[in-house]
């Protein structure tokens, strides 16, 4: 969601008069910057999960082709970048507990919140959602270079005269162009201060 684009929802219930409800609260709540696509079965949220993206999913656990917390996990496989927030009955409001803990972002129990708190979940989810991208994002990119770094342990080939390294393929490369090649690292040139009193006496 960048700022100042609507809100994409997508809202997946079954009960047609809670839908227009949420659909003019959101409206409300967002000052009406807010996209909703609403739908009433897992089979065709996922369909539309596949076709474009929603910052946010506003996900009934109780579905005709989906009950509890499968409903999370079949969601869950198809949201790559959206959050979750599933919407719970009082007597299932463990499930809400559960569904947490296997992918959703947040839980509302339905009839238990009011405007402000429905805003703050939304958007928390949001950010929490996006956290984490951010950090598998990192945990990703920290285990490629350690695994470019775990190439580089055994015997290098390194030429006693002028220094360069004989790569895999048997080609001798300057010390900066071997690492380049293997890393994202990048080289710049100076002199250090032994080298320059050396260069001095000359």
């Amino acid at each position: 969601m960048s700022e100042g684009a609507p809100l994409r929802l997508l809202f997946v219930e079954d009960e047609e008069n809670y839908i227009t409800v949420m659909q003019m609260t959101l409206n409300r709540v967002f000052s009406k910057k807010v996209t909703v696509t609403s739908t009433h079965t897992v089979r065709d949220a996922v369909t539309l999960l596949k076709q474009r993206d929603y910052d946010v999913i506003l996900l009934d656990l109780q579905l005709p082709d989906s009950r509890g917390i499968e409903t999370v996990v079949r969601i869950n496989e198809h949201a790559e970048s959206a959050a979750i927030v599933v919407l719970t009955g009082y007597v299932d409001e463990s499930l809400g507990l559960e569904a947490v803990r296997r992918g959703a972002q947040d839980y509302l129990v339905k009839g238990g919140f009011d405007e402000k708190v429905l805003s703050r979940v939304l958007r928390y989810a949001i950010e929490r959602k996006r956290t984490a991208l951010e950090k598998a994002f990192i945990i990703k990119k920290l285990e490629e270079a350690l695994s470019k770094v775990k190439t580089l342990t055994g015997l290098l080939p390194i030429c006693a005269y002028c220094k360069s390294i004989r790569n895999d393929d048997g080609y001798w490369k300057k010390v900066e162009d071997y690492f380049e090649e293997i890393s994202e690292a990048r080289f710049s040139h100076g002199i250090c201060p032994d080298c320059v009193v050396k260069i001095k006496k000359h």
